[in-house]
C-alpha cells in the first residue's frame, strides 16, 4: 500500500474509532464524527456569522443548524441556535410581523426541548428556555404568544410559560429553577409592576 493510501486509511480509522464504530466503543453524544465534530462545528459557526453579517439570513440559519448537528452534545450549540431564533429572529427590531416573531420564539423553544435529549446538562437548556420567554415578557408586550399549556396569551402567556420552563429546569436539577419560576409567577400575578 502506498504512503498516501496508508495516511488516508489511518485518518479513516481515527474517525471511526472516534465515532465509536470500531473496537466496540459506544458512539459519543457528540455525533458520528466524534472529536472532529466540534472542530468542524466551529467552522460552521464562523461561516454562519459571516452569512448573517452579509444579510443572508436563510443561509446563516442553515449553517447554524449544521453546526449544531456537528456538535449535538454541546449545550452551547443548542443555546446559540435557539438564541438566534428566539432573540434575533423573533425580536421586535427584526421588523417581522407579530405572528411570525411568535413562531420563531416557539421554534427556539422546540430547539431547546429537542436538545435536552442530546446534552449532558438538560437542565441548562430548560432554564435557557425560561430566560428566552422571560426576556420577551419583559421587553415585548405586543408579541402575540400563546402558552401551549395554559392557553394564556401575550405577556401573561410569556410569564406563565417561563414559569413552566423554570419548573421543568428545577425538575431536571437546575439549582435556580424554583426561584426563577416563583419570580415569573409573581410577575404574572402583578403585571402592573412591569
Amino acid at each position: 500500500m502506498s504512503r498516501p493510501h496508508r495516511g488516508l486509511l489511518a485518518a479513516g480509522l481515527v474517525l471511526l474509532v472516534g465515532a465509536g464504530l470500531v473496537a466496540g466503543e459506544a458512539r459519543p453524544r457528540g455525533g458520528v464524527l466524534g472529536p472532529v465534530g466540534p472542530m468542524l462545528a466551529q467552522v460552521q459557526w464562523v461561516r454562519a456569522r459571516l452569512a448573517r453579517d452579509a444579510g443572508l439570513e436563510g443561509r446563516s440559519l442553515a449553517l447554524m443548524e449544521s453546526a449544531r448537528d456537528l456538535d449535538r452534545g454541546s449545550d452551547a450549540a443548542w443555546s446559540s441556535l435557539a438564541d438566534h431564533m428566539g432573540l434575533t429572529l423573533s425580536s421586535a427590531e427584526s421588523g417581522r410581523a407579530g405572528e411570525e416573531r411568535a413562531s420563531w420564539l416557539t421554534g427556539a423553544l422546540g430547539v431547546l426541548a429537542e436538545g435536552e435529549a442530546e446534552v449532558a446538562h438538560p437542565d441548562e437548556l430548560a432554564f435557557h428556555a425560561g430566560v428566552l420567554l422571560m426576556s420577551h415578557a419583559e421587553t415585548d408586550p405586543d408579541l402575540p404568544f400563546v402558552d401551549a399549556v395554559s392557553g394564556e396569551r401575550g405577556t401573561l402567556g410569556l410569564w406563565t410559560a417561563a414559569a413552566g420552563a423554570f419548573d421543568h429546569a428545577a425538575e431536571l436539577g437546575h439549582p435556580d429553577g424554583e426561584s426563577a419560576a416563583a419570580f415569573c409567577r409573581r410577575a404574572a400575578a402583578d403585571p402592573s409592576g412591569w
